[in-house]
């Protein structure tokens, strides 16, 4: 498997409040999966994996109204695969499971490409960052 390519084709923000206590909970979820017809590549079958990744911060004290914000990306990602890896991912997919094989790579991939432009997004609309930031402290000597 080797990926040849990764499309947003949608990205949503909303903010509906930042107060109290929250929680960061992500989702990936995979849509579709199907075959590509690609004339560039001379061995192998390539797939379209559409997903979508949401970054939800939700209430941990409101039960009543408890979204208070929520980073939602959609896209999908070209797979260059052998034919045996391609019917077993389509033959799996038809129950709607991917193999942990391809699902745990693909997982990475989308965390690796859409968590740093979720932390662009959420400095922009004032909602705390998806992941712990880095921060700086002065070393104490020892005496």
């Amino acid at each position: 498997m080797q990926v040849i390519g990764f499309n947003l084709t949608s990205l949503n923000v909303k903010k509906e409040k930042t107060s109290g206590e929250f929680g960061i909970n992500t989702k990936i979820e995979f849509k579709n999966i199907e075959k590509e017809e690609v004339n560039l590549l001379k061995e192998g079958e390539v797939l379209r994996i559409e997903f979508e990744y949401i970054i939800s911060y939700d209430s941990e004290k409101d039960k009543k109204d408890k979204s208070l914000g929520e980073i939602n990306f959609q896209g999908n990602i070209i797979l260059s695969t052998k034919e045996e890896e391609s019917k077993e991912l389509l033959k799996e997919w038809k129950k709607k499971k991917i193999p942990q094989n391809f699902q745990i790579p693909l997982f990475n991939l989308i965390i690796r490409k859409c968590l740093p432009k979720a932390a662009f997004f959420a400095d922009e609309f004032s909602l705390p960052s998806p992941f712990k930031l880095p921060t700086l402290q002065i070393k104490k000597e020892d005496q």
